[in-house]
């Protein structure tokens, strides 16, 4: 019985041990950094007109997307208004 407890101990403390992340601490030398530099710079360039492209085409579906938004805010916010008022005149 005891045995078990410890077997199970010494698993729990294995799997607990081995979860760790491994160190993946890199040091470049600067001819490595200038190398890193220019392919982000050119993968950036090529994203960057990607990006552009699809931010034209999507303008104006997000635009009618928020206008439609911002009515529907202001309309809620209306009827609220006016069953205030309704109840006000009620009471009074």
């Amino acid at each position: 019985m005891i045995a078990n407890y410890v077997w199970g101990i010494c698993l729990c403390c294995l799997l607990l041990s081995a979860c760790q992340p491994p160190d993946t601490a890199v040091r470049l030398t600067s001819y490595e950094r200038q190398q890193v530099d220019t392919l982000i710079k050119t993968q950036a360039d090529s994203i960057r007109q990607l990006i552009d492209s699809l931010c034209a085409s999507n303008k104006e579906q997000r635009i009618n997307q928020a206008v439609d938004s911002i009515i529907k805010v202001r309309l809620a916010e209306e009827i609220k208004l006016r069953a205030r008022k309704r109840e006000n005149d009620v009471t009074e």
